[in-house]
């Protein structure tokens, strides 16, 4: 998140006693590291010796959208690996005092927003700028595809396109995009 290669939480150090830098771009200051590192080390603190980490990701973050109490992710008993349903789902919970009425499949959810996470942080990136020595050499193309991806959606929305057309088209922009 820093910049620096750790292990276990500690930044490694080389021969010399400086920080090991990874190679990849930060997404974070030092002191944004630091405050980050100093909450989770508080929260371990008021639970010891309980597991904190989040199963599901917007568990108890996200809110209903009707009675706005925290939603949780729950497991789809009814899965199975190969079916087309869904691992798990977030669900406004009655006993938890919701509504009950809202519940969205998790898969999706969570791929919208890593997507949403990732987009930001890339805004972020560009608005402060990186050295053209540092820049990635594949910079243009990849520009390039994403505004394909952008205009296909557009079309979409615009109905210069139908929905099928899109789906056909547009997974294998996604995959040039990736690579």
């Amino acid at each position: 998140m820093v910049g620096y290669r750790t292990y276990h939480g500690e930044i490694l150090t080389g021969d010399d006693g400086e920080p090991v830098k990874g190679e990849w771009e930060p997404i974070n200051t030092m002191a944004e590291w630091e405050a980050v590192c100093a909450a989770v080390a508080e929260r371990k603190q008021q639970r010891p010796g309980q597991m904190l980490a989040r199963k599901y990701l917007l568990s108890g973050i996200a809110r209903c959208g009707l009675c706005k109490t925290k939603i949780r992710g729950q497991v789809n008993q009814r899965w199975k690996p190969g079916s087309k349903a869904s691992k798990f789902s977030y669900q406004c919970s009655v006993v938890n005092g919701g509504c009950g009425k809202v519940g969205r499949v998790g898969d999706p959810v969570d791929k919208l927003i890593a997507e949403l996470v990732l987009e930001e942080q890339r805004d972020k990136t560009a608005t402060q700028g990186v050295p053209a020595e540092q820049q990635w050499p594949g910079e243009a193309e990849l520009d390039a595809v994403q505004a394909d991806i952008g205009q296909l959606l557009e079309a979409e929305k615009s109905k210069q396109i139908t929905v099928s057309t899109l789906l056909q088209l547009l997974p294998a922009k996604e995959k040039e995009r990736d690579e």
